[in-house]
């Protein structure tokens, strides 16, 4: 009976051991999880919106309203990208603890029937590697955020002044009716003086 538990016991401990093997290979590496369909599309997002930034700062400066809105919405992206490593990293950190508890509560049920466990042989991260990782990537995260809150708190340049303040009307806005009827009198003395002018000389022509 003891026999069958250890054989039991041990292929519960060669599982746990290589799930968490490959659980701080992951750590180790630091590499971003392609897998996470989240993190797919984030950085489908960014290379689309650098590819546009790209072609923006081509034709114009890096401060062109284009540009720089551009630049924004990449950086709004990274803090999401790093976010997320953030939450894969501590979700790998707590998973190769659990797992580490696992495996000693294994190897002491397999002690406990009299056996000798041998140890595992890896080079795996210790526990402050771990949180080392995730703080690095804490940091990195707070960075990102306090990059994004200047970029708001900055105003866009721009080519307009104010000359002097608005005033409202002192009267109502009406048509002037006694200035229309003297440019009215003003065009047809005009008009008379000319008819005029040019019946005399008809007159002292005829003559």
């Amino acid at each position: 009976m003891s026999a069958q538990a250890r054989e039991a016991l041990e292929s519960q401990l060669i599982l746990v051991r290589a799930r968490l093997a490959g659980v701080e290979a992951a750590i180790a590496s630091g590499a971003i999880d392609t897998t996470n369909p989240l993190i797919a599309q984030l950085q489908a997002n960014r290379t689309e919106l650098e590819d546009e930034y790209q072609r923006v700062i081509a034709q114009f400066r890096e401060d062109y309203p284009a540009a720089r809105d551009l630049r924004e919405r990449i950086d709004v992206i990274d803090a999401q990208l790093t976010r997320e490593e953030l939450r894969v990293a501590e979700d790998r950190a707590a998973e190769a603890e659990q797992l580490r508890i696992q495996e000693a509560d294994i190897r002491a049920q397999i002690e406990a029937l009299g056996f000798e466990v041998a140890s595992r042989g890896t080079a795996g991260l210790a526990l402050d590697d771990v949180q080392q990782d995730v703080l690095a990537k804490r940091e990195l995260y707070s960075l990102l955020l306090a990059r994004l809150a200047t970029a708001e708190q900055t105003e866009l340049p721009t080519t307009a002044r104010v000359i002097a303040a608005a005033v409202p009307p002192t009267r109502p806005v009406v048509p002037d009716w006694w200035l229309l009827l003297g440019v009215a009198a003003g065009v047809a003395l005009l008009l008379s003086i000319a008819l005029v002018v040019v019946d005399l000389r008809k007159r002292r022509n005829a003559y």
